[in-house]
């Protein structure tokens, strides 16, 4: 348990330096390397197990390896997008929600073209659509094809670090587009399919007439929906100690 301490400290400090991102990761590397090393030298000699110095590089090594677990998931999150539009291909993560003036789309982000080209990609973006009667109609686990520029995340206002936000929530970029459309409404990933079974059971819920208060309530403590829930009921729940 003591060993936690240095790890979140490791991972805290590297996460509040933007993942040290212009070291580069061999060297990162190197030095965990070099911290394994004098940590297995130490153990071996019985004599030092008790040592101070074991201590301070048990200590050292977990630091290490909390900042560089820390700097590898930043580095997974900052992709340099193209400067032009171009067409992609992607599984929708989550129920749509609906914004003031589009549609909020997860999507993990699967194939990409330029051109003839087509490249694989593994990464999540927020995918913004107009409101229409056919985004309503997405579902967890359908594939849509869109056509744009994806940007990095950034900051609209002052007084929230939204990209910090996203990024920390594993997305890489956001897009709004009109032009789109489904390809496959069949996934094999199973947390879609665990999505899709809990829509149907929603959908059961409230034809047995759980609605309203009552039924937002029901959805998030059985089924993990909270989108439903009043933000007076999440203050209340918060205020009271109990959202957990």
């Amino acid at each position: 348990v003591r060993m936690l301490l240095p790890l979140m400290v490791g991972i805290a400090v590297v996460d509040m330096a933007d993942g040290l991102c212009h070291i580069p990761f061999v060297c990162v590397l190197a030095t965990l390397g070099l911290a394994i090393l004098l940590l297995a030298v130490t153990f071996w000699k019985s004599t030092w197990r008790r040592s101070m110095g074991f201590g301070v590089l048990s200590f050292s090594f977990f630091f290490l390896l909390g900042g560089v677990l820390c700097s590898r998931q930043w580095r997974e999150v900052l992709v340099d997008w193209p400067q032009e539009a171009r067409v992609y291909e992607g599984v929708v993560l989550e129920d749509v929600t609906e914004k003031p003036r589009s549609f909020l789309c997860p999507m993990h982000l699967v194939t990409q073209w330029q051109g003839d080209t087509c490249r694989a990609m593994d990464t999540d973006v927020y995918l913004y659509l107009p409101k229409d009667r056919r985004v309503q109609s997405l579902r967890p686990g359908y594939t849509v094809r869109f056509y744009g520029q994806i940007s990095s995340p950034t900051n609209t206002t002052p007084d929230f670090d939204y990209a910090r936000f996203l990024r920390h929530h594993q997305v890489c970029g956001t897009l709004y587009t009109q032009r789109w459309q489904l390809v496959d409404t069949v996934s094999q990933d199973w947390k879609c399919r665990a999505l899709q079974v809990r829509n149907r059971l929603l959908d059961y819920c409230r034809q047995s007439g759980l609605t309203g208060e009552e039924g937002a309530v029901f959805s998030a403590l059985a089924l993990g929906y909270k989108k439903e829930l009043d933000e007076g009921i999440r203050q209340q729940y918060n205020i009271s100690g109990a959202s957990h």
